[in-house]
């Protein structure tokens, strides 16, 4: 267990972990950052609303409609590509032209990124308990973005390349060592009562997140038929591709400064 160092003496060796495991350290060991900005120079790329869906087009060589990814991703782009985006919906398909030269080097980098990707920093869905007093530990449950109907599996699904028949087209990462029955990550547990509470209050107020660290765990596999469809009747979507990969560890991240608060890595 590695944590923060301001943090280091307020948190329990085991505070991400259900048990205490026994075995080999996991061959994917956890890269030695501090902060989450640092992973992508050691080959792990944040998945969101513009890169997972370019997982689709990286891996199938087939074109995406880039105007469309934009407009669903504006949230994940960079603030100056972010204030020209609105710009792409004027009526005069020449300036938009013009404009959509400007994201071409973002997002060729983008997709060079995944291309050389050993693995990806995927955001969960978590909910803390109620804080245990004899224990010091929260109760702790965790989901990727996309449930799949009667299982405990889910996926990383986000953001879209293309729309078809007003069905947006998106691509996934699937879980090939966790899902939400799993004995790992199902506590976290801190011995400092201050603490606790401080982590539980940037939590509920989205100052704080979870993430999985994923490496690559088999061949992107193109999905034809609906049987990937999520969002409902107001986002309808259809995932084109789920790629595999498996969980080495999870991280606890400030999203006020990206620093990472701490992590746990995943064992055999």
């Amino acid at each position: 267990m590695r944590t923060n160092n301001s943090m280091r003496p307020l948190l329990r060796a085991t505070a991400l972990l259900a048990a205490l495991m026994t075995g080999q350290a996991n061959a994917g060991a956890l890269p030695d950052v501090q902060n989450v900005m640092q992973l992508e120079p050691e080959g792990y790329v944040a998945l969101n609303k513009i890169t997972t869906p370019l997982l689709y087009p990286v891996h199938t060589g087939k074109p995406y409609n880039t105007k469309f990814l934009l407009s669903i991703g504006r949230e994940n782009l960079p603030p100056d590509l972010r204030k020209l985006q609105p710009d792409l919906e004027d009526i005069n398909e020449f300036r938009v032209h013009a404009l959509l030269q400007q994201f071409e080097p973002y997002l060729n980098g983008r997709m060079e990124a995944l291309r050389n990707a050993k693995g990806y920093l995927v955001p969960l869905q978590a909910k803390l308990g109620e804080y245990d007093f004899q224990r010091r530990r929260f109760p702790l449950s965790l989901n990727m973005m996309v449930t799949k109907p009667k299982s405990p599996d889910s996926y990383h699904c986000a953001g879209a390349y293309d729309e078809f028949r007003h069905t947006r087209l998106s691509a996934c990462v699937s879980a090939t060592n966790w899902n939400n029955q799993n004995k790992a990550f199902q506590f976290l547990a801190i011995d400092d009562m201050q603490q606790a509470e401080h982590i539980k209050r940037q939590l509920l107020n989205k100052q704080a997140g979870f993430y999985f660290l994923m490496q690559n765990d088999g061949r992107f596999r193109v999905v034809d038929n609906a049987k990937m469809k999520y969002g409902g009747f107001m986002e309808p979507t259809l995932a084109s591709g789920v790629l595999p990969a498996r969980v080495i560890g999870l991280l606890l991240v400030d999203h006020t400064n990206s620093a990472i608060i701490l992590a746990g890595e995943m064992t055999p």
